[in-house]
């Protein structure tokens, strides 16, 4: 539960309580025009908001679908900022790309995929991820091992799917 309540929490807890401030006040006083001046405030508010704590770009983003002709397992993410499900995974992830690195060093190659980059289109399309958050796990020769389309990743699942496959390979 503690990786679950986190700074990315506010993001999505902060402008649903300010919202429902904003309506109390509203039945309080009944001033329809303090009420439209603080409810665009709270909106303004809120994309500052989200600007500020989403995800940070770390990792490797793909910028050309050469970036998946290495000969490794790749994990690639495809994400938006904008997106609450990717910001409330983002935790999530960052357990994961470290565990990924602890236990499979250099054998993993770790992407994001970013879906308001124009570049990304026709790879988002091959892998047929139009959903985001997508996590997909790519073999040597990319093929699709895995993918999950939205919700809370399983990190478990994740690496034992890697585990699976490299013990297939070998």
């Amino acid at each position: 539960m503690s990786n679950f309540i986190n700074h990315y929490s506010l993001i999505i807890f902060i402008p649903i309580l300010l919202i429902i401030l904003l309506f109390i006040f509203f039945k309080i006083t009944k001033n329809k025009i303090s009420f439209l001046f603080l409810f665009s405030l709270s909106i303004f508010i809120i994309f500052i908001t989200i600007n500020y704590f989403s995800p940070k770009e770390l990792d490797q983003k793909v910028n050309s679908p050469n970036e998946l002709s290495d000969d490794k397992i790749k994990f690639v993410q495809v994400y938006s900022k904008t997106c609450i499900g990717c910001i409330i995974n983002e935790p999530f992830i960052r357990e994961l790309e470290l565990e990924l690195v602890d236990q499979f060093s250099l054998s993993v190659k770790l992407l994001k995929l970013d879906v308001s980059n124009q570049n990304n289109f026709e790879l988002i399309k091959k892998l047929n991820a139009f959903t985001t958050p997508s996590y997909l796990i790519l073999s040597n020769d990319n093929k699709i091992l895995w993918k999950q389309s939205g919700g809370l990743i399983n990190k478990k699942e994740v690496i034992n799917e890697i585990i699976n496959y490299k013990e297939s390979t070998n």
